[in-house]
């Protein structure tokens, strides 16, 4: 009554009635002993109640004998100096257990934002892992494709990655009225280089070839070593004259060159246009039959179908 004066305490004759009332929710609490709670709850069978709290102030726990054994009183008091902290706690815990459940305060509101904002970083941040994770997989599959499409000697681009262009440009041509040519050129004699100088010396003058013709043609050419000492140009735009000034000038630059180790070389190529019509089949056809007589005519010329 001191400590809490404006609680309204109600006294009852023992404990069982006291927690009957907390039972039936007549009243908050009962105040007790936790020794005698713990007794009175375990043995009686009180369902749905626990010890929820203690009170700041304390108490000592004795024994008490019946006050017409004096001698009995001495005897206990003598054992009970006896005892150790120890050993009095597992006498009280023995015979006295029981549980303080504190409840649960509310969770303050920062904790709450703390929790909320760990989530959505962690949401970013996966996001973002997984994005990153995307492009690099985007890249990868591009640096695969390009890999697919380019001849791995001479670096430009070999048969499978020109026929795609070559189809795509047909469809433009079809769809626009455009045209475009195609030059086909072959390294004259060049069995002879890799029979005289060896395959090395053979695989650098392709290098060198593939060079010249790289530097040579425009930016929206597209080149491609069509198979062996072969290449082929798409040429989009222009006309068959365009397309023959164009292969005149490789010619030239090429008969030109110095090439270590295998001195001079010649090639003879081939030149067509696109015609309304045609399909890949089609205009190899044609630049075949133009390489073929370049090379029937004695090689180092252009010819034109």
């Amino acid at each position: 009554r001191r400590t809490y004066p404006t609680i309204k305490l109600i006294e009852v004759d023992n404990i069982s009635e006291g927690l009957k009332l907390v039972q039936a929710g007549k009243v908050f609490g009962y105040i007790g002993t936790t020794a005698t709670l713990a007794y009175t709850i375990r043995e009686e069978k009180f369902s749905g109640l626990k010890v929820a709290a203690r009170l700041a102030s304390g108490y000592s726990l004795r024994s008490g004998i019946r006050s017409d054994e004096p001698l009995l009183r001495g005897i206990m008091q003598k054992a009970i100096d006896t005892l150790s902290v120890d050993e009095r706690d597992r006498i009280y815990n023995r015979w006295v257990k029981t549980t303080v459940e504190t409840p649960l305060m509310p969770t303050p509101i920062w904790s709450i934002l703390a929790g909320a904002l760990l989530v959505i970083i962690s949401v970013i941040w996966w996001n973002r892992r997984l994005h990153s994770e995307r492009r690099k997989m985007q890249r990868d599959n591009a640096n695969l494709q390009q890999l697919s499409s380019i001849d791995a000697l001479t670096k430009v681009y070999n048969r499978s990655g020109f026929e795609t262009s070559l189809l795509q440009e047909i469809d433009r041509a079809e769809h626009n009225n455009a045209t475009f040519s195609i030059i086909l050129m072959d390294i004259d004699y060049f069995k002879q280089v890799n029979d005289t100088h060896g395959h090395q010396t053979g695989d650098q003058v392709l290098v060198e070839i593939a060079k010249i013709l790289s530097r040579n043609i425009r930016h929206n050419d597209i080149l491609c070593r069509w198979g062996g000492e072969e290449f082929v140009i798409l040429s989009p735009g222009g006309s068959l004259i365009g397309g023959m000034t164009m292969a005149e000038n490789l010619r030239r630059l090429i008969a030109d060159g110095n090439f270590d180790g295998a001195h001079q070389q010649t090639a003879s190529f081939g030149v067509s246009l696109y015609q309304p019509g045609d399909n890949p089949e089609s205009i190899f056809k044609r630049v075949d039959q133009a390489l073929y007589r370049a090379k029937s005519s004695g090689r180092n010329r252009v010819e034109v179908v």
